[in-house]
């Protein structure tokens, strides 16, 4: 090849390289804050969460580059050794593939399985001097699955929930990710290769049928199915928002708005229906505009904050669906030259963020997500161990961390 065709050549794979470099860089470009500092996960869990979120969202696919080690520490403000554990647990796992001189690259998609998975082998019982097959599987070293509906507007808690779970699970199990709508076939599930499922909101029916003919154990997270069979674990919301609403009544507030996720999140229909509850029980009256609905992002929490006070009667405390919601509500009051507290308090939720990460610290109702993703594994893993009894049904206590925006 002449020398000016190889300079091109070159020259034009530098510049691909540069260019997915910077459009991998891009995808990371909205993670800045999300990390807990304390009282969360470790930190390199809540890196590795934050990179399957991309892939659970399709920001990143098969053959994508991940940003260099250092670069992607800057980037979530962690050092070099939190990110290099973090994709080495990602690697272990199968989603990422590490090439030395090459870089990290997305090896799985959300619909991909590891390749370690294998059939759940049949226990052994001794019958004289043969052995025969027995219908129970043992489930000791298989993988443990949990389904998800799409990501795509945006829900900011699922590494809290992933956190849990691995608490939940332990050491025995590994833990398989799968991405699928609540109304679509479940066929393409490897559930025989599974050693039990834990199935987050909303729940499909298809999927729960399925478990129960082949004998699978499974527990659904954030769902209520009264079926007298299936385990479960939910979030109260409504004492969530009794303490939230008590808290603001305390503090002379009278005009409570909200800003909820999007109408078709499982969790919003829970939390509005909460809300009306708890002013009914403290009796009081709704602003004008009580509700405006968006996504559980900052981008969302401000404009629709801004909505709320441009109306007339404006609120004098809001409560949001997430604190992610409640800190872009904070830029729009302080831009609206309003006092925190005094003039408008503030509410979140999740309890995502801590302290020192918004200018005024998030006031945030605690649901304890790993409490639900460790009280689900537990359950499930018990399941599969034939120890399990009564409830069926187990609820976590959320908690009001009080902060300066009331």
């Amino acid at each position: 090849m002449p020398k000016d065709q190889r300079d091109q050549t070159q020259s034009t794979s530098q510049a691909n390289t540069s260019l997915d470099r910077n459009s991998s860089q891009e995808a990371f470009a909205d993670v800045a804050g999300r990390l807990v500092r304390q009282g969360g996960p470790p930190l390199y869990q809540q890196v590795g969460d934050l990179i399957r979120e991309k892939v659970m969202k399709r920001e990143l696919v098969i053959g994508d580059p991940l940003p260099p080690y250092r670069d992607l520490g800057k980037i979530c403000d962690v050092s070099e050794i939190t990110v290099r554990r973090a994709i080495a647990e990602l690697v272990t796992e199968g989603l990422l593939v590490s090439h030395r001189g090459s870089g990290t690259y997305i090896l799985k998609g959300p619909h991909e399985s590891p390749s370690t998975t294998r059939p759940r082998p049949r226990k052994q019982t001794v019958t004289g001097n043969k052995q025969t097959p027995k219908s129970e599987t043992d489930t000791n070293t298989l993988p443990v699955g949990i389904v998800v509906t799409s990501l795509t507007d945006g829900y900011p808690f699922m590494s809290q929930v992933i956190h849990g779970v691995r608490q939940g699970l332990g050491e025995t199990h590994t833990l398989q990710f799968f991405e699928q709508p609540p109304f679509t076939s479940m066929t393409n599930l490897p559930l025989d290769r599974l050693g039990g499922l834990l199935i987050h909101s909303p729940v499909n029916l298809q999927l729960v049928v399925r478990c129960q003919q082949l004998g699978l154990p499974y527990v659904l997270m954030h769902n209520d199915l009264s079926d007298g069979y299936s385990h479960c674990t939910l979030i109260d919301y409504a004492q969530g928002m009794l303490l939230a609403v008590k808290h603001l009544v305390e503090r002379g507030k009278r005009h409570i708005a909200m800003v909820t996720a999007a109408p078709n999140r499982f969790s919003t229909a829970k939390m509005v229906a909460a809300y009306w509850m708890a002013l009914h029980h403290y009796e009081l009256k709704a602003p004008e505009l009580a509700m405006v609905h968006g996504g559980y992002g900052e981008e969302h929490g401000y404009e629709s904050t801004h909505q709320l006070l441009d109306q007339k009667q404006k609120p004098d405390a809001i409560i949001y669906a997430s604190d992610f919601q409640a800190r872009g509500g904070l830029r729009a009051a302080m831009e609206k030259k309003l006092n925190i507290p005094e003039d408008l308090a503030l509410i979140g939720s999740g309890n995502v963020l801590g302290p020192r990460v918004s200018p005024i610290e998030i006031t945030s109702i605690d649901p304890h997500y790993d409490s639900i993703g460790k009280t689900g594994a537990t359950v499930l893993k018990n399941l599969m161990h034939d120890t399990q009894s009564q409830p069926f049904c187990h609820v976590v206590e959320p908690e009001l961390i009080v902060r300066e925006t009331t």
